[in-house]
């Protein structure tokens, strides 16, 4: 049987240092993941949005991106790039735009 990695994010809206809320969230998945003996947590990871200035609501579909083109881009983040002062994700995106999908 081959293993593979599903991954999944979160995007939750409250403070990173809240451990109330994390202990929450790691409860759930606790008791997600015992449910099924072939499940496996390997890793966790916060990342704070609000320290990142690559990374935006897309304004018409409200889709969380960042422009992959930079260095500070956020790989579980949609691709995407700020146009007239908003961020698009890549679907929304002009079609001659580099980001579009």
């Amino acid at each position: 049987m081959k293993k593979y990695i599903y991954k999944v994010n979160f995007l939750i809206e409250a403070d990173p240092k809240d451990l109330a809320k994390q202990e929450k969230i790691d409860e759930y998945i606790d008791t997600l993941v015992k449910t099924d003996d072939s499940l496996q947590v390997v890793s966790q990871e916060i990342i704070d949005l609000s320290n990142n200035s690559n990374c935006g609501q897309c304004v018409k579909c409200h889709t969380w991106a960042t422009d992959k083109r930079l260095d500070n881009s956020i790989s579980e983040l949609s691709n995407g790039a700020i146009v007239n002062k908003d961020w698009l994700c890549d679907l929304c995106l002009p079609k001659n735009h580099p980001n579009a999908f």
